[in-house]
């Protein structure tokens, strides 16, 4: 069984542009983990006309909804009273709740803040212990309402509340694949003679695509066999986990430490490395040699090289990566130079060009790439790229 569930999300800064919607992605990925599918969002502005049209649109679909954002103590944040008089109840001051949070944050004043304290008359309240704003639950009849403060770790961190206690349907299941620099019409292409089109999602990201299964557990075990059989190494991850993780725990098993020399990514590479916990095990460190100067005085890059071939070239890059691997004393080197653009393309080395290198022991592998996008894009998509032709030469050893 599916169980089907609906969202609002609330705010002005969602509608203009300024903040990106990812409590809404963590929200359906979550509760799909225990069964619930969304078969309803909108977006409404911090208007209670728009609120209460958006609660009775969402209540006629779906015996579950939730509300994301508008729990601060502001004019605009308005989820409490609109829903409050969406039911015809009033809201309610919880001395008691308020006293707390001024436990928590003393500058608090009942003048300003007492918002945090109100809520809709009879409702459930999920108190939200890194952050101010708790969450709630209001029935509706048999219907219940969910409203969920929108500041992403107090989000997360109330929705495992109501999460630990809905209902959780056993025989549905959710699985993820990641599959670096794959495009939805070939995956789909591949597998829609093997596998039931509506047993799979897409989540398109920048480096690749998230590829979900869905559908009752048994289903989803034989589609995970066969997926797995289809696509082999160039599924990255399960889960899935970051590119990132699945490397480290890789370097960690074989006891091999790893160094960069980045040039156009900017460090974007050993940022991505050092955002896992723990990965001081195995990244010893790197240098972002984006002048010629530090190519040559640190990493060993010859005057010839740069002056025959350029900064984004074969030589160059290899170089760059065999002279961090030396001078760090690590098993593995990188090393990515580039034209991330919007300038700085020829024609025959045009924006989104470039090198990268992978050193190990006496072998350094050499990529010549060609990437598209914004210069932010590139970037990332050349620190993917390297990543995981490490994951793959990891596997091999």
């Amino acid at each position: 069984m599916i169980y089907k569930f609906s969202c609002i999300t609330i705010g002005n800064e969602i509608l203009s542009g300024f903040r990106v919607d990812t409590d809404f992605y963590h929200l359906v990925k979550e509760l799909g983990k225990i069964g619930y599918s969304c078969v309803l969002h909108l977006t409404v502005p911090d208007l209670k006309e728009m609120i209460e049209k958006a609660l009775d649109i969402c209540l006629r679909e779906t015996d579950v909804v939730f509300t994301i954002g508008g729990l601060g103590p502001t004019s605009d944040d308005l989820t409490r009273e609109s829903i409050s008089e969406f039911l015809g109840t009033e809201l309610e001051f919880k001395k008691d709740i308020f006293e707390e949070l001024k436990k928590k944050e003393p500058m608090l004043s009942e003048e300003k803040h007492k918002k945090y304290g109100l809520f809709p008359k009879g409702a459930k309240i999920y108190k939200n212990e890194v952050g101010l704003a708790h969450a709630f639950m209001v029935l509706k009849e048999n219907k219940r309402i969910f409203s969920l403060p929108g500041p992403k770790n107090e989000f997360e961190h109330t929705l495992n509340k109501i999460i630990n206690e809905l209902e959780k349907f056993e025989n549905y299941s959710v699985f993820y694949f990641d599959l670096p620099f794959k495009r939805e019409i070939e995956i789909e292409e591949r597998l829609k003679k093997k596998i039931k089109i509506e047993n799979l999602f897409f989540l398109p990201y920048t480096g690749g695509v998230i590829l979900g299964l869905k559908g009752k557990k048994s289903e989803v075990e034989e589609f995970k066999d066969l997926i797995l059989r289809e696509f082999g190494e160039e599924i990255s991850s399960e889960g899935p986990e970051p590119i990132e993780k699945v490397i480290g725990d890789l370097m960690r098993n074989k006891k091999m430490t790893l160094s960069t020399a980045e040039s156009c990514t900017g460090g974007l590479l050993s940022s991505r490395i050092t955002d896992i916990p723990g990965s001081s095990d195995y990244f010893i460190g790197g240098v972002v040699a984006y002048s010629n100067e530090i190519k040559k005085k640190i990493l060993g890059v010859k005057e010839e090289d740069l002056k025959n071939f350029g900064a984004v070239s074969e030589p160059v890059v290899k170089r760059m990566a065999e002279g961090i691997r030396e001078l760090f004393k690590t098993d593995f080197g990188i090393g990515i130079s580039g034209i991330a653009g919007p300038t700085g393309g020829t024609q025959q080395k045009p924006v989104g060009t470039v090198y990268l290198s992978l050193s190990f022991k006496e072998k350094t592998q050499i990529y010549r790439e060609f990437f598209t996008g914004s210069r932010k894009d590139i970037k990332f998509k050349s620190s993917h790229f390297i990543l995981n032709e490490l994951r793959k030469m990891l596997l091999k050893l």
